[in-house]
């Protein structure tokens, strides 16, 4: 698979690199276009001490091409990698926010990835804890339930024995209004 990229126009010459990620011992020829024709090119030949720390083989895959000098813009022009075997990419060209976000990575990443990492780490913490507290929660609610069921329980039962003991009492009212009627009749 091929890859690569423009990395720098200085006004005359562009800089960039090209590899073939299959076989990194190939040199890519680069072509620049303006409308279709080509204007310049070169072979990603150059030896760059970055694309081989990078694991880009030897490093020597980097292409510095002299433009002609009625170009003023790269953007108006196309930069193609080709291998021999007729494979070819057309190359992005970096811009200056591209460059400034890869810097940015570059410095910033390991304390950006750090906390993250940390804060991976209080999520799953509070998960944790919300798990627990949802199970104390799901025993509180079994457990009141139970309790309620219980409450629920006697509360019957106490009104059965309320409706009984209401009936004993109008009984006993009954008989005593009774008694009082005989006694006020004479009959006892």
């Amino acid at each position: 698979m091929l890859v690569g990229l423009v990395d720098f126009y200085d006004g005359a010459k562009v800089y960039g690199w090209a590899i073939d990620q299959d076989d990194l011992t190939k040199v890519l020829d680069i072509s620049v276009q303006s409308g279709g024709a080509q204007i310049a090119g070169a072979p990603a030949g150059v030896f760059r001490p970055d694309l081989a720390e990078a694991g880009f083989g030897d490093g020597k895959h980097a292409f510095e091409i002299v433009l002609p000098h009625w170009v003023r813009s790269v953007r108006q022009l196309t930069f193609i990698a080709k291998a021999s075997d007729e494979n070819t990419i057309t190359l992005k060209i970096e811009t200056e926010i591209d460059r400034l976000i890869a810097e940015a990575i570059a410095q910033y990443g390991g304390d950006v990835e750090r906390r993250f990492s940390r804060v991976r780490s209080e999520l799953s913490a509070q998960e944790a804890a919300f798990s627990d507290i949802y199970s104390k929660i799901d025993e509180i609610t079994k457990s009141t339930s139970q309790t309620f069921m219980d409450l629920k329980k006697i509360i019957e039962d106490n009104d059965i024995f309320i409706v009984r003991l209401d009936e004993r009492l109008s009984k006993i009212e009954n008989a005593l209004a009774q008694r009082k009627r005989k006694r006020f009749l004479g009959i006892f």
